[in-house]
């Protein structure tokens, strides 16, 4: 499967709200592999590369 980054920040937005809710912690470890799996994946595009390394941490 390829994934689009439009797919990818959505998928990350929605797991992120999933996350927040006040929820068993039953999926917590899934939730949190999937969300590094596409910060993975978006981390390779260059433009979101950038933008990380100037408001979030260096890669």
């Amino acid at each position: 499967m390829s994934l689009s980054k439009k797919y990818a920040l959505q998928r990350l937005r929605e797991l992120q709200y999933k996350r927040n809710r006040d929820q068993p912690f039953e999926s917590e470890d899934g939730i949190l592999l999937e969300m590094q799996e596409l910060m993975d994946f978006l981390k390779q595009d260059p433009s979101v590369r950038n933008y990380l390394k100037k408001t979030l941490y260096e890669l």
